[in-house]
């Protein structure tokens, strides 16, 4: 099954999900997400976290009719609550001034390691936002139980799981990035070492060829 398809399955019998999604980028997994939920009507809560600014109008352009549904915040997941240096993406300008490639959905809290390799026409730049723990995010709005996370932040997987551990547990479902190679430093490498530091105990459900869906042994509703 696609993770589409996965998501259909976990959410079916849950009356009123709790979805997170760390790294929202232009929106448009938030809007497969959230018609999914919508066309099985499910009375969702939806949490969405994105570090780079420039995203944000892309964002609501594809989910501009969730404005009153989607909690958005125009953050970083990590682990400390302060305001933090972050690296955005962009592509290698010409001389014209045009971009030869755009990448838009490559910034982290992390700096580029291999990335830069591997795309040599990356560009990043520093910007400050402000950095949210998971269990402190949590902790604030009286979040008890989370469906599904939907996560895609670019080598920071350990800052998020560090700032998380109490929330982790519970968590039924986690869907997220991974890589083989360390393209940020400091990267937790492969997936061996992300189920290694996830508390608990968590079964792969399936495995992409950069995304892996993880399901917490322990989650009880």
């Amino acid at each position: 099954m696609n993770i589409f398809e996965h998501f259909s399955e976990i959410i079916k019998n849950v009356e009123s999900p709790t979805i997170f999604e760390f790294g929202t980028c232009d929106g448009k997994q938030t809007n497969i997400l959230c018609s999914i939920m919508e066309s099985m009507n499910k009375n969702y809560s939806y949490h969405a976290f994105e570090l780079d600014y420039r995203r944000i109008e892309d964002f609501w352009k594809n989910n501009n009719d969730r404005r009153e549904k989607i909690i958005f915040n125009h953050a970083a997941v990590g682990n400390e609550n302060k305001l933090i240096k972050v690296n955005l993406s962009s592509g290698h300008e010409t001389r014209e001034g045009h971009f030869k490639q755009e990448f838009y959905g490559s910034s982290s809290i992390r700096k580029p390691k291999e990335t830069l390799n591997c795309w040599p026409d990356m560009k990043f730049s520093e910007f400050y936002v402000k950095c949210l723990t998971f269990d402190k995010y949590c902790q604030e709005n009286n979040i008890k139980k989370i469906d599904f996370i939907w996560c895609d932040i670019q080598g920071a997987e350990k800052d998020l799981i560090l700032g998380g551990v109490d929330s982790f547990k519970n968590v039924n479902y986690f869907y997220t990035e991974y890589s083989d190679i360390e393209l940020y430093e400091g990267q937790l490498v492969g997936t061996e070492e992300l189920i290694d530091m996830l508390p608990g105990v968590w079964k792969t459900i399936e495995k992409y060829d950069s995304d892996i869906l993880l399901k917490n042994e322990g989650f009880q509703r």
